[in-house]
């Protein structure tokens, strides 16, 4: 090393819940933004087979899956890394916290009792938006006073991964403890935010959706397509229904009416008196019923067509029971539309000039894109772009991207994170190599 420079600062970690490694990732972006610091991983912890497969094969190490309440006397390290599991928390699922009956909740407690063992200088965690608001707030303040009572100075941060220049919209929150003194988090806002035109793809022209539903949809021009959502439910202009482009079977101009009037009226509170049930949002209507607000000669045989077709179903109104929806067989059967979000290949395409939503496990598989003439699904290569992952991360044939980088943590907001924590005028217990 050349007389006068300094070696780097060595700081270790662990990475608990390391998914397919957005911390670690994180941590080699600002370590090469900032070369005065290099990081080493002395445990990697996850449960999840494809996860880890894919942390394994990038990062050149072979940790079996392993249950975090197995992990015992790790010896000193510097900074904790934890996504802790996020569907307790989060407003997709049943919102149990910690009291989460598939025992994810408590895991928590797991990083509390590694972090009294082996006392990290810092904590970084990650977590749905919706912790904050899981049991009226109580959730967040209990973990962030468990923390704080083995001595960290905490902060919470709520950070999109639109703050930090990416194209999704993902907000999560970060906690963050230090042993020494308080962090204050500092996002500088980007030079420039990505927009999807920056992430697409444009090499890829092959498709995998139904050649119907491409059809359909190519009945439009692209840019009559950019930013719409494509459900069988309310959505204004920014709305493409299933009737619109004949997904099921033609439909003439009256039936189109009467499906775009039907989704609407079936909304109506009056009809939920009238059935003696509570209210729902899309209650199945009457052939009387329906004639009282559209009502012509072919009006009977166009809804068995359309119910033929499956754009309706006949079913019995629902009510509310010990917090269920169960169908109520007094009340005679009616007829309602039956597609919802994740019925169609796609649930929406995206614009050019804006952004994605937040990529989930469970619907990032929905997410089109227009590349000349086709359409399809988002790419690997674009849900790395649109995460902030390297290119040239690889995933095994085993694992589901739709799935992985649905799950995952943002690396450029991780290396956003570390700049606010590891300013100059608070340098950290590292080892000087």
């Amino acid at each position: 090393m050349p007389r006068g420079r300094k070696s780097p600062t060595v700081l270790t970690f662990v990475d608990l819940f390391c998914g397919i490694g957005g911390f670690r990732y994180g941590m080699e972006l600002f370590a090469k933004q900032n070369p005065q610091y290099t990081f080493r991983c002395v445990q990697s912890v996850d449960i999840k087979r494809d996860a880890l497969d894919t942390y394994n094969l990038n990062f050149k190490e072979e940790t079996p899956p392993t249950d975090i309440r197995t992990v015992k006397d790790l010896p000193h390290f510097d900074i904790l890394c934890a996504g802790f599991p996020c569907q307790p928390f989060s407003s997709a699922g049943k919102k149990e916290g910690f009291e989460d009956q598939r025992g994810r909740g408590d895991l928590i407690f797991e990083v509390l009792r590694i972090c009294t063992e082996s006392n990290p200088t810092y904590v970084l965690l990650e977590n749905v938006s919706n912790i904050e608001r899981i049991d009226n707030g109580k959730a967040l303040e209990r973990i962030v006073a468990e923390f704080a009572a083995l001595g960290y100075h905490m902060t919470v941060k709520k950070i999109n991964a639109l703050d930090v220049g990416l194209a999704q919209d993902r907000a999560r929150v970060f906690i963050v403890g230090c042993k020494t003194k308080p962090i204050p988090i500092e996002i500088p806002t980007p030079a420039r935010r990505q927009t999807i035109a920056d992430i697409v793809d444009a090499t890829d022209t092959t498709t995998n959706l139904p050649l119907a539903f491409t059809q359909g949809l190519a009945s439009r021009k692209p840019e009559e397509l950019y930013g719409m959502s494509i459900k069988d439910k309310r959505g204004g202009d920014k709305n493409i229904h299933s009737w619109d482009i004949d997904y099921h079977g033609a439909t003439t101009a009256t039936q189109k009416t009467l499906m775009k009037t039907l989704l609407t009226e079936r909304r109506k509170k009056g009809w939920a008196e009238k059935k003696g049930i509570v209210w729902m949002d899309g209650m199945p209507l009457t052939l009387e019923e329906i004639r009282t607000f559209l009502d012509y000669p072919e009006l009977e045989a166009d809804l068995a067509d359309l119910t033929a077709k499956g754009y309706l179903v006949l079913e019995h109104p629902k009510d509310l029971v010990n917090g269920k929806r169960v169908p109520k067989p007094t009340c005679p059967q009616g007829y309602n539309i039956c597609k919802g979000k994740l019925s169609f290949p796609l649930s929406k395409i995206l614009d050019p000039a804006g952004t994605s939503p937040t990529l989930t496990a469970t619907d990032s598989n929905k997410l089109g894109v227009v590349v000349g003439a086709t359409i399809r699904r988002l790419n690997t290569r674009e849900l790395k772009a649109l995460c902030g992952f390297p290119e040239s991360m690889v995933l095994p044939p085993s694992a589901n991207p739709y799935d992985v980088f649905g799950n995952m943590v943002c690396p450029p907001v991780i290396a956003a994170l570390l700049d606010s924590i590891l300013r100059l005028d608070r340098l950290p217990l590292g080892v000087n190599a």
